[in-house]
């Protein structure tokens, strides 16, 4: 039965050879898009997952709107690393990155 099933089916790819193309190639660009897609998924689940304690730690994210112009940053204003652990108790520990070296501000 499925020998039969086969058999059609390969004589109306033989058929229609030009549809059969596109047909192959929407299949193959969606699972190459499909698999980007999973990489790129992953890859941003695994940030910093090389640390102990990777469910403590976060990232500010800034939103500036300044006139007519509207900027989404990964940085903060540079008093903020001591502004955390001193405002917020739950903070125990804040990194302030600069372009010469970094530093731990604790409570």
């Amino acid at each position: 039965m499925f020998e039969n099933y086969f058999k059609i089916a390969i004589r109306n790819l033989k058929k229609h050879k030009f549809y059969t193309f596109i047909n192959i190639l929407g299949l193959s660009v969606g699972v190459a898009v499909c698999m980007i897609i999973s990489l790129f998924v992953i890859n941003e689940l695994s940030y910093d997952k090389h640390f102990k304690d990777a469910n403590q730690i976060y990232r500010i994210h800034s939103e500036i709107i300044f006139g007519g112009n509207h900027w989404n940053m990964t940085q903060a204003p540079a008093p903020m690393a001591e502004a955390l652990p001193a405002e917020f108790p739950e903070v125990e520990y804040a990194v302030k990155f600069r372009q010469r070296g970094s530093y731990l501000v604790k409570k």
